[in-house]
């Protein structure tokens, strides 16, 4: 089996070295360089083509949107997992805005990160679980018509827990294997989802859940 390759771009050495610990430890990972500061990175991104870039937010002069643009020069479908210990949601939203494909929290555990970064490599997109929480917390106040009836009364039990789970960035084969039905149950479920919140694909619901989510100006 392929090992995912990852490209690690990180200013201090020492969170660096305890991302290099943690990554090297994983059979399924294969760190292929380090970047110190972010033209390095877009060069050695260019020279390695990893699987995928796991960026830290520690760059002062990190702009995220220019950064993905000059990924996109040597690679149109770059995968970009931002690591970072904010939750300002306009941060998060220029972020998701850019293109990146997960933001972790620097909090996130070990096990949890090196399975994140194989499911980015895998086609998911991945987000902390801090922050799928408190985008589900908010989904029924995103639901809110005029009339203050919620498109959330709409939804099953069933649904709930699958939208919950689509949110935590489980595929459908997962979800279907932990609640005993078939992928395609979970799939009429997902598009069942979207059509009662009115949102095209998964990405789109997530973008969305952040721009209007609890760290929105009023």
């Amino acid at each position: 089996m392929a090992k995912t390759r990852v490209l690690i771009a990180e200013s201090s050495d020492i969170v660096l070295l305890g991302l290099l610990a943690i990554l090297n430890s994983s059979r399924s990972i294969d760190v292929v360089d380090t970047a110190s500061d972010l033209s390095e990175g877009i060069k050695l991104y260019a020279k390695h083509a990893p699987d995928l870039c796991l960026i830290s937010d520690s760059f002062k002069d990190l702009n995220i949107h220019e950064f993905m643009q000059n990924l996109y020069k040597h690679d149109d479908k770059a995968k970009v997992v931002l690591l970072t210990d904010s939750l300002d949601i306009n941060y998060l939203n220029q972020a998701l805005k850019a293109g990146i494909t997960g933001c972790l929290l620097k909090s996130i555990d070990k096990k949890k990160l090196k399975q994140s970064l194989i499911s980015v490599a895998e086609g998911e997109k991945v987000f902390s679980d801090a922050i799928s929480n408190l985008m589900t917390d908010r989904y029924a106040d995103l639901a809110q018509n005029k009339t203050g009836q919620s498109s959330f009364d709409k939804i099953t039990k069933r649904e709930r827990e699958i939208l919950q789970m689509i949110v935590d960035g489980y595929t459908s084969q997962e979800i279907a294997k932990q609640l005993y039905i078939s992928p395609r149950t979970v799939e009429t479920h997902r598009s069942n989802l979207l059509q009662k919140l009115n949102m095209k694909n998964t990405a789109a619901l997530v973008r969305y859940a952040l721009e209007k989510g609890p760290f929105s100006k009023t």
